[in-house]
């Protein structure tokens, strides 16, 4: 786990310093792509076995109801899609950007 976090954090930080925030995001996407592949699945790693085997960790089966509606799913997806659009646009034209003043300037 740190070592996900030293990973994604020199990405981001080294990124930065290189050109920005463009690159500050294939920073954090390279950095996402490394630690993926971090550790070993859960069917090949034997201390997982050996505490399965032992009874210290349960296997147990979780099984959740399916309720998906399509109405909610389109209203949630609206409410990002507008609150996006409205980021965008506040930050890219300057009327509609707070101004702040320190000391009267």
């Amino acid at each position: 786990m740190w070592l996900q976090l030293i990973v994604v954090l020199a990405a981001i930080i080294i990124g930065a310093r290189l050109g920005g925030i463009g690159l500050g995001v294939i920073g954090v996407l390279v950095g996402a792509f490394c630690s993926m592949k971090v550790g070993k699945e859960l069917e090949d790693d034997p201390e997982y076995q050996r505490r399965l085997k032992e009874g210290v960790i349960e296997n147990r089966l979780v099984e959740t109801a399916s309720s998906f509606d399509v109405r909610k799913a389109r209203i949630s997806v609206g409410i990002f899609l507008l609150a996006t659009f409205l980021i965008v646009l506040f930050g890219s034209v300057d009327a509609l950007r707070p101004v702040f003043q320190s000391d009267g300037k």
